[in-house]
């Protein structure tokens, strides 16, 4: 197993692959999670840069090797098809890269006695966000939204929730359908996407889900 001359960080994608970056000469080696076969190494130049790894559903992020006199950089290339994306300096002597998921802090979080879910999931045309709320909440003709958030905790479009009431049910159930588009009508790019339902006074947790172009 080809490991470099001196491995610094490992990494696990959702595709199938392992990533190992390398610290001197700084690269990347990138194998079959199955097999263990290297695939890529640094001498492919594919990916710039090695030492520390992370990764995400959508992305890898490299960090060079910090050498304590110019700033550190950060790359992202997409997980599917290795390509940079976007790149960052973030200050002399950086080590380290990590992803973290968004967090919203509210005071006013709603229980999971409301069903918050979305079907399909992953999706890729569409998919229906759901949740039901007792008909004796619904008398109060709260208005009840659903906002979606990118992975930087953007909120990129807000969704009026259309009622199906059940006069002989004792609740009410509503749904609404998410087409991949922002609040100006133009599609998302594919990724992990965040929604959680706003009702009245009250906020929902947050529900995942993964959008597929």
């Amino acid at each position: 197993l080809e490991i470099g001359s001196s491995p610094a960080s490992i990494a696990f994608g959702n595709n199938g692959k392992v990533y190992l970056g390398n610290a001197w000469p700084a690269g990347v080696f990138v194998y079959d999670a199955e097999t263990l076969q290297v695939e890529i190494t640094p001498s492919d130049e594919i990916f710039l840069g090695g030492n520390q790894l992370a990764t995400n559903e959508q992305f890898l992020a490299v960090i060079d090797a910090a050498d304590y006199i110019q700033n550190s950089v950060v790359r992202f290339y997409d997980l599917q098809n290795h390509q940079l994306l976007y790149q960052m300096e973030v200050g002399v002597g950086a080590t380290d890269v990590k992803f973290y998921e968004p967090t919203f802090i509210t005071d006013n979080e709603i229980n999971d006695n409301y069903r918050l879910y979305n079907y399909p999931n992953p999706f890729k045309n569409s998919t229906r966000i759901s949740f039901s709320i007792s008909n004796e909440q619904n008398k109060q003709n709260e208005q009840n939204t659903i906002s979606i958030y990118n992975v930087k905790g953007q909120r990129i479009r807000t969704l009026e929730c259309i009622n199906q009431v059940d006069a002989k049910a004792t609740k009410s159930l509503y749904s609404i359908i998410w087409n991949g588009e922002d609040n100006f009508g133009k599609k998302v790019g594919s990724g992990v996407y965040y929604y959680r339902l706003k009702t009245g006074a009250k906020i929902s947790k947050l529900k995942k889900m993964i959008y597929i172009r």
